[in-house]
């Protein structure tokens, strides 16, 4: 089970003795014992298409430790030289090691190893001079920023300190000037005591194999999220992975939404609140 999952403890500063007339109890958390939890962020789009997706895989630190070095594992014996497994990469000559990670991610979920998130929403829809100068680039570090606060924040927050870990790059390169409001509205919206977010650093999916984990999954669903997997779109290679995907995945309607509080496996579809046209109401 996820450490994310455990109760918070605290302490009580403070007691029923000597405590002076009127004086509130304060309660706070134990720093020293709370789990880190890193999250791992990821956005897979064509800005051309219907759909955009933003994901997040939830994991301890030691837990994706050891997933790295048995990703290397699997890279070893599928004779993989590349720098990247990616969703964009796979190809025929590919194909096992691609499929291998899927399998890999799947079993490590159902285990309770790891959670993953995704979030897709209709790009096309959104009012993107309201997002903010960099129009699409910022309507999409929003999406970031929404999965992290409604995700990450509403499941993990009072439980554990948020390592969060983008890949890097143009749409999130924003996100670590955006920590305190991330903070301030996870507290507000779900009663969180101290600001749970510890850091945002950005990293290179060089350099991170849990980001091509996430990475796959999240290119799989989002090309079927854009009807890619029944309009003949897709290579024969991506198109046996996303269907693999589908089915570990155990989707029947790419359209729908889990419900709120399944964590382990959560399918999110948007509806934007600033369509073309709209005028912004916060």
């Amino acid at each position: 089970m996820l450490a994310a999952d455990w109760e918070l403890r605290a302490r009580r500063v403070g007691g029923p003795e000597g405590m002076k007339p009127g004086r509130q109890r304060m309660w706070f958390p134990k720093f020293s014992i709370a789990e880190r939890l890193l999250y791992f962020c990821d956005e897979s789009h064509i800005r051309q298409s219907d759909y955009v997706g933003v994901g997040g895989l939830a994991v301890r630190p030691e837990r994706a430790a050891k997933m790295a070095r048995d990703l290397a594992g699997i890279r070893a014996e599928c004779r993989f030289s590349g720098t990247e497994v990616k969703w964009e990469n796979c190809k025929k000559r590919r194909l096992n090691i691609h499929e291998a990670y899927a399998n890999y991610l799947f079993d490590a979920i159902e285990r309770g190893h790891i959670h993953l998130h995704v979030r897709l929403s209709p790009f096309k829809e959104y009012d993107h001079a309201a997002s903010g100068d960099r129009r699409e680039t910022d309507t999409i570090s929003k999406s970031y920023y929404q999965l992290i606060v409604h995700r990450a924040g509403r499941y993990y927050a009072k439980s554990c300190r948020l390592l969060i870990r983008p890949d890097d790059g143009e749409c999130t390169s924003y996100l670590p000037t955006m920590k305190e409001g991330m903070n301030s509205e996870i507290m507000l919206r779900y009663g969180v005591l101290y600001p749970p977010i510890a850091d945002v650093a950005p990293c290179s999916s060089r350099t991170e194999p849990m980001l091509h984990l996430l990475d796959i999954v999240l290119g799989a669903l989002t090309a079927a999220r854009n009807g890619n997997v029944e309009d003949g779109k897709l290579a024969a290679p991506k198109l046996a992975l996303a269907r693999l995907i589908l089915k570990r995945a155990r989707i029947d309607d790419i359209t729908g939404s889990d419900y709120v509080e399944r964590r382990d496996f959560n399918l999110w579809n948007v509806v934007p609140k600033w369509k073309k046209g709209a005028i912004p109401t916060r």
